[in-house]
């Protein structure tokens, strides 16, 4: 019998409601050019802030403003919309 070892895995905290858990379940945005993205390959380069796909840690995050404030940037209706989009999608 063959036992593979797992190696690393990164562990993000959502800011919306705290939790932690392996990167791939959460939506990772970043700041490039002074224009915030959602990287969908996780790979960007800057810093990220990670939501859960839930539309309550999405409430969370706005109404804390952790987003803005992680990047020092306001954040647009058209990303906002985009946010929501994301967050729906697989809820």
């Amino acid at each position: 019998m063959l036992i593979m070892k797992k190696g690393h895995v990164p562990i993000r905290k959502c800011a919306g409601c705290g939790k932690k858990a392996e990167k791939k379940e959460f939506i990772r945005i970043v700041k490039q050019n002074d224009a915030l993205i959602i990287d969908e390959s996780k790979k960007l380069d800057g810093r990220g802030v990670y939501l859960c796909f839930n539309s309550e840690c999405l409430k969370e995050a706005r109404k804390k403003r952790r987003i803005e404030r992680t990047f020092s940037i306001k954040i647009n209706e058209e990303f906002s919309n985009q946010l929501e989009k994301a967050v729906n999608s697989t809820e």
